[in-house]
């Protein structure tokens, strides 16, 4: 199987997942497999079962490369796609689209079984005012859809993802009966939990700022946060489940927003001698998206780690890391 964008903090997670099950032959994706600053992390992390890891070069934006990498796989997992706020919209809808679509491309010469596709809740949380659930008494599933003609549109990372697993779907249903490979999205939210990587990615880079002196105030947003373990278990069950093809899977745990996460790390790190702010700015805070992980729950069995853990154990990776250091006072 292949899975790509493995040196990032999914896809890393999710391909030790896969290699320490010990029922697949793991071929994972790297832009550039000789660069030892990438890969000496992915070493240290995998320990023994980084010999059984077959590493292959491949670029979301080289369709060739993507080809020759899922060439012979039976399962493909692609994870790789840009998470940031600093690119622009174009170059991230760019990114997400044309890698999207070159794997599934690279599935249909391959005549994979299975494709699974790692999406994002950015895709449910922005339908238009008709289209969405009551905000009070229901909630927001895998049925819904954020739309970027909405009036005000949506945030580029967002549209990005629309369109991305929108491209995929729409693909898909184009293909003949007996051309098409059996295809799932999983849809994280925020991601933390336990890095094996030294920082360098964005939600790395979102704990640390209550670290580092940046922040010196708490904002008022908030986000719906899942811990990189269970988005890996989810990842490993939906390659594994039969029947599930055609379905999205959402990989959620609970709400938070800022002051909740400042809260959870100045109880941990606090005593510890970490100073982390937790003065709340003025104004009223973001709203609960009130999202449903039933679906997920019910199908592979998840019973999700509490987004309080997910945000201890992130931080405390960060600081084995040594990424996250003690400012002098």
């Amino acid at each position: 199987m292949t899975i790509t964008g493995i040196s990032g903090f999914i896809g890393s997670r999710i391909c030790l997942d896969f290699l320490q099950s010990g029922e697949f032959h793991v071929r994972g994706t790297v832009r550039d497999k000789s660069n030892e600053a990438k890969i000496a992390p992915l070493r240290k992390a995998f320990g023994e079962h980084f010999e059984k890891l077959e590493l292959v070069n491949a670029d979301c934006l080289d369709a060739e490369s993507l080809e020759r990498a899922i060439s012979g796989s039976t399962y493909v997992v692609h994870t790789a796609s840009p998470f940031n706020f600093k690119d622009t919209r174009e170059q991230l809808i760019k990114v997400a689209v044309e890698g999207t679509m070159a794997v599934m491309k690279a599935c249909s010469l391959a005549k994979v079984k299975r494709c699974v596709l790692t999406s994002s809740c950015m895709t449910i949380y922005f339908p238009r005012a008709e289209d969405r659930p009551n905000i009070e008494t229901e909630w927001l599933d895998e049925n819904c859809w954020s739309n970027p003609d909405r009036p005000g549109g949506i945030p580029g990372y967002a549209e990005s993802k629309v369109k991305a697993e929108r491209a995929a779907w729409s693909y898909h249903a184009s293909l003949p009966e007996d051309e098409k490979f059996e295809l799932v999205t999983v849809l994280p939210c925020f991601v933390l939990g336990p890095s094996l990587l030294p920082g360098g990615f964005t939600s790395a880079e979102y704990i640390e700022a209550y670290f580092n002196g940046s922040k010196t105030k708490v904002g008022l947003d908030g986000r719906g946060v899942v811990d990189v373990r269970d988005v890996a278990k989810v990842h490993l069950e939906a390659v594994r489940r039969p029947g599930i093809s055609g379905n999205r899977f959402i990989a959620y745990s609970q709400w938070t927003n800022s002051k909740d996460i400042a809260d959870v790390l100045h109880s941990e790190f606090g005593p510890q001698g970490y100073t982390i702010p937790t003065e709340e700015v003025e104004g009223t805070r973001e709203r609960n998206h009130r999202v449903s992980n039933k679906k997920s729950k019910d199908t592979f069995g998840i019973e999700f780690i509490p987004a309080s853990e997910a945000i201890k154990a992130m931080a405390q990776s960060l600081i084995d890391h040594g990424v996250i250091k003690k400012i002098d006072s």
